[in-house]
């Protein structure tokens, strides 16, 4: 992007490369750069920090952001409500595991704790980087949970 263009964060470009400082993420989603770092620690976004921990964040991660503040400003939801949400995505099936990783797993057995932030994680997970993971990136797209679920359902007829 040239610094003369602007970017409609309302199109999804789907370009998970870190392009955006914390200032400049600040500024496309309308959010103080304190609640940024908030909502990271909160567990609701995973910006990519370089090794200098400078947090950068990707087109992914800004869609991400706006529909955290839509669920925030126009959905009702608190920060406990959008990580209680998020935890109810059955990532077990999504990214299938097996039985025993699952009652290893901390994203099967806590309910309050989505499964990018779990720990332990099962074989399938260990080793993973989250942020690329299909579970962590589906709230990128504000997706109705329950309309996960009947896909998840149907998919098992």
């Amino acid at each position: 992007m040239n610094s003369g263009e602007t970017r409609n964060p309302n199109t999804s470009s789907h370009n998970s490369q870190p392009l955006y400082t914390i200032s400049i993420a600040a500024k496309l989603t309308n959010t103080a750069i304190s609640t940024l770092r908030m909502y990271e620690e909160k567990g609701l976004i995973i910006p990519h920090k370089t090794k200098t921990n400078r947090r950068l964040y990707s087109d992914v991660d800004i869609e991400r952001l706006l529909c955290i503040r839509q669920h925030l400003d126009h959905d009702g939801l608190n920060i406990a409500g959008i990580r209680s949400l998020l935890a109810l995505v059955p990532c077990w099936q999504i990214k299938p595991c097996s039985k025993t990783s699952r009652n290893t797993c901390e994203a099967y057995t806590n309910i309050y704790k989505p499964c990018w932030e779990a720990d332990p994680k099962g074989k399938e997970c260990k080793n993973i980087n989250c942020r690329d993971c299909d579970v962590y990136n589906l709230a990128n797209q504000c997706t109705d949970i329950k309309q996960l679920y009947k896909q998840l359902l149907d998919g098992n007829d």
